[in-house]
């Protein structure tokens, strides 16, 4: 495959699974050089507000994002510019993990964010 994201895998998504408020997270995308991307850009969408933020190329192209003040979901893709095209990198089956290339953004990827005040319950 030539992009490839595993929400599901801390060198993709860091860190994993359901976070607190404010908390950062690192999010990784893996873009074959012969794609020859122009631009890689996180497409993030929460309570409404998008916005696209240019990944940087280190090993894998990686952006940190800071999570709202407030408990929500937050949603995020991929979108790799090339000379010939755009292609979305999305959640393909809605359950998260490894995700698939669209000619359109019709599935994210969510992060539940919750308030970082609350304590789980000793007994859970």
């Amino acid at each position: 495959m030539n992009i490839f994201h595993n929400s599901q895998d801390i060198k993709y998504r860091s860190p994993f699974g359901a976070v607190k408020t404010n908390t950062s997270v690192t999010l990784r995308l893996d873009v074959a050089s012969s794609l020859n991307a122009v631009s890689v850009y996180l497409y993030t969408n929460n309570d409404g507000e998008e916005n696209f933020i240019k990944m940087q190329k280190k090993e894998l192209y990686e952006a940190t994002v800071v999570m709202p003040h407030k408990p929500c979901l937050f949603w995020y893709c991929f979108l790799v510019e090339t000379p010939e095209r755009k292609i979305w990198y999305i959640n393909s089956d809605g359950l998260g993990g490894v995700g698939g290339c669209s000619d359109n953004m019709d599935r994210a990827y969510q992060i539940t964010v919750y308030d970082e005040k609350y304590n789980t319950p000793e007994w859970f």
